[in-house]
């Protein structure tokens, strides 16, 4: 929509989007997304009457962790094999905090691979009850998905890690206590930035709580570095510095 009216709709600056409503009794995604799949398979087979060479191929899901586990075949972020890229068990019941400790040792984690996810979600869809799909579905950390029909489509490869929730609204708001808040705040209201920088996250001492994706962006690549100076350990430090890079 930014370009000029005369170009806005021309062909090649068409991109065709597809939305699923949200609705009170919501329907299986595949419902929806078989059809794609459906139609993707059959994207060598012209309609056109005039011969036409069509090549077409699914790259990758972007979306947040949400959507990506519902598209992709993962269980959600709250179960205990909660990553889509290994089988690392982390540890926390339904009212208790999940423990997301050890990736310092994340190299040594059993990977998740293409094979496997398919054959785990093919044990799914055969399941005889949704009993057995539960079972199924937390031993495996798997749900079924259309997309493993897909022979070149890669689930556990072809997907992004999701930067917003995962990073600024997750790693961004953990790396310091509550305590320090209180002179976070005090360095901040101290700084004048340029009005480019976007919207400026004050009150971080009371208002942390409110704070949107942009603010957590906006403190973590301009603020963080300058506001955290000989408060967080090195350690920390040099977490936050490899996210700002990011």
């Amino acid at each position: 929509m930014n370009l000029p009216h005369s170009q806005r709709f021309k062909f090649e600056n068409i991109i065709p989007g597809g939305i699923i409503p949200s609705l009170e009794s919501e329907p299986e995604l595949h419902t929806f997304l078989e059809p794609c799949v459906d139609e993707l398979h059959r994207l060598s087979a012209s309609l056109s009457p005039v011969p036409l060479k069509i090549v077409a191929a699914l790259l990758c899901v972007a979306a947040d962790i949400p959507a990506t586990c519902k598209l992709c075949g993962f269980v959600g972020h709250s179960a205990n094999r909660a990553c889509s890229k290994c089988f690392k068990i982390f540890a926390g019941g339904v009212r208790e905090t999940k423990d997301f400790s050890g990736f310092q040792q994340c190299s040594s984690w059993p990977k998740r691979d293409g094979v496997s996810h398919k054959r785990n979600c093919e044990r799914l869809k055969a399941a005889n009850s949704q009993s057995e799909y539960g079972r199924l579905s937390s031993l495996y950390g798997v749900h079924y998905s259309a997309l493993c029909k897909h022979e070149y489509f890669v689930c556990v490869l072809f997907h992004i890690i999701d930067p917003m929730h995962n990073l600024l609204l997750g790693t961004a708001h953990n790396v310091f206590s509550k305590v320090q808040l209180k002179d976070l705040s005090k360095e901040i209201d101290d700084l004048n930035t340029a009005t480019f920088f976007g919207r400026i996250p004050r009150k971080i001492g009371t208002n942390y709580g409110n704070y949107i994706a942009e603010d957590w962006k906006n403190w973590t690549i301009t603020f963080s570095m300058y506001a955290l100076y000989g408060i967080l350990l090195k350690n920390k430090q040099q977490l936050l510095r490899s996210l700002s890079m990011f």
